[in-house]
């Protein structure tokens, strides 16, 4: 999928790299307010995972050099927002009806976990990936991992310090990523030579 820089669709795909993020820090905020899930919480990390799933778009272009690692990223990236949409639905069933599909051990606890850990190893693999490709800075790649790792360090276990660690470390990636990824791409392409035919 080819992106035209300057495009509508360019613009949402990198205002969602800056919002995605500073969502996700805000959902993590209003998580840490309260002693128990609030639907509000959960909202907001449903919106937060939402705009996510443009930023999974957006970096599936950046990487569209490795087409089909880029495909199984977008899979992958895909079922990890599912799974960040269930567990902020979980917080708001939590909240409203004192249930917690994270404690059921058939097939609904099992789904919400395999497809929550899919987002942060999604994160970690565009991070490599786009390191690999050199389509970004080296620092905004390895941030993009880091980020990745620190969110299952920080949420299951419930580490403040890991889970605030995590959403600054996306904020600080995915934004040198939107203000540099198209540099680099439009560089690169520009360096390549021309086909006579």
């Amino acid at each position: 999928m080819k992106i035209i820089p300057g495009s509508p669709t360019d613009a949402l795909l990198r205002l969602a790299l800056f919002l995605a993020p500073v969502l996700l820090l805000v959902s993590s905020l209003s998580y840490r307010s309260s002693d128990t899930p609030s639907a509000t919480a959960g909202l907001l990390q449903n919106l937060s995972f939402v705009v996510f799933a443009l930023v999974i778009l957006k970096l599936t272009t950046l990487v569209a050099g490795a087409p089909r690692l880029a495909a199984v990223l977008l899979v992958l990236g895909t079922v990890g927002v599912a799974g960040g949409i269930g567990y902020g639905v979980n917080a708001m069933a939590m909240d409203v009806a004192d249930l917690d599909l994270n404690e059921d051990t058939g097939v609904a606890g099992i789904a919400l976990k395999v497809f929550g850990l899919s987002f942060p190893i999604c994160l970690i693999a565009f991070g490599l990936l786009l390191l690999s490709l050199k389509v970004v800075p080296a620092p905004a790649a390895l941030a993009l991992s880091l980020g990745g790792l620190l969110f299952p360090i920080g949420r299951i276990p419930g580490i403040d310090v890991a889970v605030f660690a995590c959403d600054l470390t996306l904020i600080v990636a995915l934004s040198a990523i939107a203000l540099t990824a198209g540099n680099r791409v439009a560089d690169r392409e520009a360096r390549e030579p021309v086909s006579a035919s």
